[in-house]
This record gives structure tokens, sequence and C-alpha cells, in this order.
């Protein structure tokens, strides 16, 4: 997974939630995404 992309799952985890927005095109992800509780991912 892209070290961006976990970077931002940390730091929303370190401050009890958060919502990660993806801004519109394609991704593309080889392993299995989890999130702890608190984030939304939406785009």
């Amino acid at each position: 997974m892209d070290e961006r992309f976990v970077a931002a799952l940390d730091a929303a985890a370190a401050n009890r939630g958060v919502l990660i927005y993806f801004t519109a095109g394609n991704y593309k992800f080889k392993d299995s995404i989890y999130l702890k509780s608190g984030i939304v991912i939406c785009g």
C-alpha cells in the first residue's frame, strides 16, 4: 500500500477518527484496506 495512504490512515487514527477524501480518479490497491474505528473514506 502506498506510504502516503498509510500515513493518512495512521494520522486519522491518532486523531480518533476523520474523513479521508479521495479526489476523482481511479485508484488501484493491491492489498486489503483495514480501517480503524472512526475513519471514513469517501470521494
